[in-house]
């Protein structure tokens, strides 16, 4: 009998790294690819730049809306990007403090199942 599986969850996260510089990703599974990271088989971008550190990861659903977030984070000053790191603990609060990221609403009512006919 072949069981249901749901699709994993997405992450966004924020990596420090040695020369204080984030570098922001997305995955499905935070734990693997900080090892990556640490492994130098991650981001190029992140190669020779260790000690590196995770600051911040959010859950953020599934991997579309994970890429428009990282996108979106990636375009912040750094003074931003310490903001959500320090502010940020959830899809509404990040929403709270993006509230033109429209996005944010349609993912969230497609990735908890709510559609018009359920109500």
């Amino acid at each position: 009998m072949a069981s249901e599986k749901n699709p994993p969850s997405w992450w966004v996260y924020f990596i420090e790294a040695s020369n204080c510089c984030y570098y922001c990703g997305i995955t499905n599974d935070v734990s693997r690819r900080m090892t990556q990271h640490e492994q130098g088989k991650g981001a190029k971008y992140l190669r020779g730049k260790a000690p590196l550190k995770l600051v911040w990861s959010l859950e953020v659903g599934d991997k579309h809306c994970a890429a428009k977030i990282e996108y979106r984070l990636k375009q912040l000053r750094r003074r931003q990007k310490q903001q959500v790191m320090t502010s940020v603990h959830s899809i509404a609060a990040l929403q709270a403090m993006f509230p033109d990221w429209s996005f944010l609403n349609t993912n969230r009512e497609e990735h908890h199942g709510t559609k018009s006919h359920d109500l």
